[in-house]
């Protein structure tokens, strides 16, 4: 007789992960000392112990490393699982049992001053966010265990896709696009949101607001809609950028170049370093002793390394068809994926009020069963598991997402909202939160300049050697920075802005690296859109 796999495993979550995953939460905020420091922490080894397990996956202790990069801002980057693994006879990679033991790192940014309190009341802040990183790393270990590091040409594409940037945003996305819908990722998504699922208690009735605003599907809803030519418009964004990555690599001749022919080059000399990336990362995975880097394979061994070098080498020197065949792959994963996803209603409470009754059998009429039919139909729940938002025609419906921010206020709103009216912006709610989220990512502590702008007005002066303003009044901090906003580079900001296009969108428009802020702005957002606490720095009004 087959006996079928408990509900959570056919939805792609192992028994007993997301238990596990808040069982240790604790335990890490006691394996923190209040007084440790960062080099206290980056330097010790932090177990948490206990009897763990994964459906037959069982281990008992977990090794924490603490990796802390030096920022103002005190915030959470993410979460790593360390696996040891070694190549077979026959070629494929297997995982080495790590003796009951699973191990991750967590990283932070921060104050060099901070202490394990500081540390522990911020975990204490994202309790959500780091028991679901915790999910996720843990389903990490649990596919390892299961023997998911198989193939060489997947392991060695996915650290190709999380180690490797080459510096401008655009590219640099598109291998974030491919590792967020690489094999290995994929399978720890649904854990991932499941775990969300769990803590926020949600019901069948509110499994539809929640899965619209949950970060990760609504990643997935954006890379299924990825595509070339609209990714190709937005490296033209770069193009100064570009030419100095040209530069840096001594390539003459690209100023000559229109915009189409210049994005033709780097995307040409982009595939074939990804390419080279990809040799070198599989080389890495085949050497078993350091000898090999000397002499060479075996033959056996040399004939396969050269199958996987031919895998790589699959297009040619035909760059547009690499990059045609990844965003097809992008869009076909993250749609899956959210089809995956949504069907975790099933792991959504029912209502508490919900009784059984009895059955009754009820005669409709022609038109009562044509209304019923109408209501499954247009049921918005239904439309997401098939794949598509589109009513009973074919045709696209709006679906705008449920606002869950705070309802935040602060004592400088009335700067920020000075600023939005003078590029034509309505203060909405994610306006503002982009403004608090720009202020925390700035940080810095310039009169009257929350932003950083480098904008000159009369009796300005400098707060620092890159020409950051101090301003005297308000009135030139909002006309340097609406000024400075209103220029050429930064169209895309002032564009959503108007637009009202929501937090997430505002915080990865291309203009904010121009600005010089960069990706922190996202991740800080990503934070709010997860219930963070918005703490923007307070605007320094003190005349220098």
């Amino acid at each position: 007789m087959k006996i079928k796999k408990p509900l959570v495993e056919r939805l792609g979550v192992p028994e007993g992960i997301l238990d596990i995953a808040e069982e240790i939460y604790p335990k890490i905020l006691l394996s923190i000392r209040d007084n440790d420091t960062v080099e206290m922490l980056e330097n010790s080894s932090i177990y948490v112990n206990g009897d763990f397990n994964i459906n037959d996956f069982n281990f008992n202790r977990i090794l924490f490393n603490y990796k802390i990069f030096e920022s103002d801002d005190l915030e959470i980057i993410g979460m790593s699982q360390s696996t040891n693994s070694k190549l077979t006879d026959k070629y494929k990679l297997k995982t080495i049992p790590s003796d009951g033991m699973v191990e991750l790192t967590i990283f932070i940014s921060g104050p060099k001053s901070i202490k394990g309190l500081n540390i522990k009341d911020l975990f204490e802040e994202n309790k959500k966010i780091v028991i679901s990183s915790l999910s996720h790393e843990l389903k990490h270990s649990y596919d390892d265990y299961k023997g998911g590091l198989g193939d060489v040409q997947l392991r060695s594409n996915y650290d190709v896709y999380t180690k490797k940037r080459f510096g401008i945003k655009p590219i640099d996305s598109f291998l974030e696009r491919l590792y967020f819908t690489s094999s290995i990722e994929s399978l720890v998504r649904p854990t991932e949101v499941a775990s969300l699922l769990k803590m926020g208690n949600i019901t069948k009735k509110e499994f539809y607001d929640f899965i619209k605003n949950d970060r990760t599907y609504k990643l997935l809803t954006e890379l299924s809609k990825f595509n070339i030519e609209d990714w190709r418009n937005e490296i033209k964004e770069y193009i100064p950028e570009i030419i100095e990555f040209f530069e840096s690599l001594e390539v003459e001749g690209v100023d000559v170049l229109d915009e189409d022919e210049i994005v033709d080059e780097f995307l040409k000399v982009c595939y074939v370093i990804i390419k080279n990336w990809k040799t070198e990362e599989t080389h890495n995975i085949f050497v078993n002793k350091e000898i090999e880097y000397l002499i060479g394979f075996i033959p056996e061994k040399e004939q396969m390394f050269r199958k996987h070098l031919n895998k790589i080498n699959r297009f040619g020197n035909d760059y547009k068809k690499y990059y045609e065949y990844e965003a097809k792959t992008i869009r076909y994963v993250a749609d899956n994926l959210r089809k995956k996803i949504a069907k975790l209603f099933d792991m959504a409470k029912d209502e508490k009020n919900e009784s059984i009754k009895p059955k009754k059998v009820i005669r409709l009429s022609e038109q009562d069963l044509i209304s019923l039919l109408k209501g499954v139909l247009d049921n918005p729940l239904l439309k997401m598991i098939g794949g598509e938002y589109s009513d009973r025609y074919g045709k696209k419906e709006k679906t705008d997402d449920v606002d869950k921010l705070q309802n935040k206020t602060t004592s400088d709103d009335k700067f920020y909202k000075q600023i939005l009216k003078c590029v034509g912006a309505e203060p909405t709610k994610d306006n503002m939160s982009f403004m608090y989220a720009w202020r925390q990512a700035e940080g810095g502590k310039a009169s009257f300049n929350p932003f950083n702008t480098t904008k000159s007005v009369p009796n300005a002066t400098n707060y620092n050697s890159a020409n950051v303003k101090n301003y005297k009044t308000m009135e030139d901090g909002v006309k340097a920075t609406c000024d400075t906003l209103k220029l050429g580079y930064y169209t895309d900001i002032v564009n959503g802005l108007k637009k009202d296009i929501g937090l997430y969108e505002l915080s990865r428009l291309g203009g904010l690296k121009k600005w010089g802020t960069g990706d922190l702005l996202a991740k800080v957002a990503d934070g709010y859109l997860s219930g963070s606490t918005q703490k923007p720095s307070p605007i320094n009004t003190n005349v220098a």
